[in-house]
Formats: C-alpha cells, structure tokens, sequence
C-alpha cells in the first residue's frame, strides 16, 4: 500500500533546515550585492532572486511551523515563537545601536566636530530610542542619530527587519486556525494553498489578472 507523504516524512531527518538556509544566503547574498553597488543580472521577469529565495523560504517555514501549531497547545507554540524571534531580534537592535551607530558616527559623523556624546544624546532618533521604539518588531525608527550615512540606503540600519512584524502576525493566524481546527481538514488547506499559490505566481511573474483594465 502506498504511504502518504506524512507517513514518509521524517520530521526530524530531512533537508529542510538546509534548503532554509540555502534560500537564506541567496537573501544575504543578493542584498550584498545591491548594497555594495555591483551591476549584475538580479533578475528573472523582473522578479528578484532574493525576492523568489523569500517566497520559498516562507513557504518551506509556514509549512513546518502550521505543524507545530497543530502538535502544541497554544501557550508553547506561541513560547516557541517568541524565542525564535525576539531574543536574536533583540541583540541585532543592540549590536546595531552600540556597535556598529557607533563606528559609523567616528568614521562620518552626522555634525561636524561632535563626538559621541552628540551621538548617545540625540533627542529624536539616538541609540536608546533605536532599540525601545522597535522593541516589539514594528519599526517606527531606522536611522541613528544621523547614520548611517553614504550608503545606497541612507538613515536605514537594517531594513530587512520589517518582515519580522509580519512574520510574527503569520505565526498568530496560524495558531488562530489551529485553535478553530482548519489545519486540520486537509481539503480547506488544499484549496487555500492552492489560491495562494495562484496570488504569489501572479506577483511574481508580474502577470496582469483577468479583467485588470477594468480595475485601473
């Protein structure tokens, strides 16, 4: 009797974590390479490689984390999640803030002949406020006291960051259809992956939908 792909799976010796990774340094490199100004081909239809690596690495996460929503209760699930995103989120906004604002302001400071107590005393957007005002994944600040400045992307540390907030909010829908259990009926995912998969093909092949002179 043919086994299913559940009964084949082996949820602890796979290749998961390693096309999550692979799919990750294609992220990495390809924001490198924008960063550091190169002129290279980055693109498949005007589509991103970073930008399709992104799509395959949700995909593969959103399927491994629905599976931990369904095997734990609410509260472990959403500890789970926590400690996958906050304690590293955390230490990136302090490593930012306290290391590398700080090199950039010694190296190019935002006023001329002001040393750091210009940069750890900005009233606005200093270091102290960096880390508070992100503190639980929605930016409302970017920039240190001035910096990062001459790069591609000024008065933005790390704008990757923004996809946390709605990472976070994937993990929350998640646990809400666990909790109602629609991960559970196996034709309603079906259909829903289905439909999904169709609005991520239209995104990113830059498909017009049917009917789209009418909706302009």
């Amino acid at each position: 009797m043919a086994r299913t792909i559940s009964e084949s799976f082996n949820p602890r010796r796979n290749s998961l974590n390693f096309l999550r990774l692979t799919l990750a340094s294609i992220v990495l490199v390809s924001h490198a390479v924008l960063l550091a100004g190169f002129s290279v081909v980055q693109n498949i239809n005007s589509t991103g490689f970073a930008e399709m690596a992104v799509y395959g690495f949700f995909g593969i996460s959103g399927y491994l984390i629905a599976g931990s929503a369904i095997r734990n209760r609410p509260g472990r699930y959403l500890w789970q999640r926590f400690l996958r995103i906050f304690p590293a989120f955390w230490i990136c906004l302090i490593v930012t803030a306290f290391i590398f604002g700080v090199i950039a302001w010694l190296s190019q400071p935002a006023v001329a002949h002001c040393g750091l107590s210009c940069y750890f005393n900005a009233r606005q957007n200093g270091p102290y406020s960096y880390v508070y005002k992100n503190l639980f994944l929605h930016l409302g600040q970017t920039s240190i006291s001035g910096t990062p400045r001459g790069s591609l992307i000024p008065l933005d540390w790390n704008g990757s960051l923004w996809t946390l907030y709605s990472e976070f909010l994937c993990y929350l829908i998640l646990m809400a259809l666990a909790l109602v259990g629609l991960l559970r009926r196996r034709g309603v995912v079906l259909i829903a992956t289905m439909c999904l998969w169709a609005v991520v093909a239209v995104i990113a092949l830059n498909l017009d939908p049917p009917n789209s002179d009418l909706i302009r």
